[in-house]
């Protein structure tokens, strides 16, 4: 049984650079890991940083975006204890229904 002769070339050419080291795994490039990201400092008393998370967020705090918010204001559920009373208190926020409050203020209107 005779092989084609264009298969026997190309098994003698694969030898041949097998032979010189013509084949060589490719050498995969990974790129250098992206630098992380650093936040910007916080800026702004906590009121004031929970009121404009909020102000991005619509202007309401509901239980589905409170978590975003307080993440984005750098706050947890006790800074928000403490501040929303004092917000109500002042005039600045008020309910606007069972589960969200509306914050009032230059933005938000």
């Amino acid at each position: 049984m005779s092989m084609p002769l264009p298969f026997l070339a190309a098994i003698a050419g694969l030898a041949i650079l097998s032979a010189c080291g013509g084949l060589r795994p490719a050498v995969l490039s990974n790129p250098a890991p992206a630098a992380p990201t650093v936040p910007a400092p916080l800026t702004g008393t906590p009121t004031d940083r929970l009121l404009a998370a909020i102000g991005e967020a619509g202007c309401v705090l509901t239980s589905a975006n409170r978590d975003a918010v307080l993440s984005r204001a750098g706050l947890g559920l006790t800074d928000l204890a403490t501040i929303m009373p004092q917000l109500n208190a002042d005039g600045r926020a008020e309910a606007a229904n069972a589960d969200s409050i509306r914050i009032l203020s230059d933005v938000c209107i």
